[in-house]
């Protein structure tokens, strides 16, 4: 009985998400744009791991829906909250960012993007130190997948419309994806 019982949630659940609409965000055909130049005016670590997981979208410059990002990341790490003897305990890492998409030197729109992290002290400094770079990396990732959602998002004249609403999802394999609705 509960191997019958787990055939059916095996297939109701593929057939739900196959007849939805859900496409998976990094694995669509319909992700016909790519990036041509990424500039920056501070040329950090943020900005390079950025980059990193943009590389995948880059392409030659004579491809149709070129676009290029101007991208200015921002960190800024606070004190939440501190014990009785003034040690710190709870920690916030902001990651802001600013991101301009062109199409020949035409800026078709500004993004501000600000993701927040909240986590606790580490005795151990090393250990908090790769903490916090780990967060980072996941924080920028976050950052990349909303960009690429706002592209994925402008019409053939390059602007957003409402009849270019994109709904964000997670399936059970924890994908990140879309599906345009009108």
């Amino acid at each position: 009985m509960k191997k019958h019982i787990k055939y059916f949630i095996i297939i109701f659940t593929s057939a739900f998400l196959f007849s939805c609409g859900f496409t998976p965000l990094y694995k669509s055909e319909s992700t016909n744009f790519y990036i041509s130049e990424i500039k920056t005016n501070n040329n950090n670590t943020y900005f390079n791991i950025f980059k990193s997981f943009m590389s995948q979208y880059q392409v030659r410059k004579d491809q149709e829906n070129n676009y290029n990002l101007d991208v200015n990341l921002q960190k800024n790490k606070e004190i939440l909250s501190k014990d009785a003897s003034g040690n710190p305990l709870v920690y916030m890492i902001t990651i802001n960012s600013n991101i301009s998409i062109s199409n020949d030197e035409k800026v078709i729109t500004t993004k501000k993007f600000k993701n927040k992290f909240k986590y606790n002290h580490n005795s151990s400094i090393f250990d908090l130190n790769l903490y916090e770079k780990e967060i980072e990396k996941k924080l920028i990732k976050q950052i990349v997948d909303q960009l690429i959602i706002t592209i994925i998002g402008l019409d053939e004249n390059n602007s957003m419309t409402k009849a270019n609403t994109i709904k964000i999802g997670v399936n059970t394999n924890l994908e990140v994806g879309y599906t345009k609705g009108s």
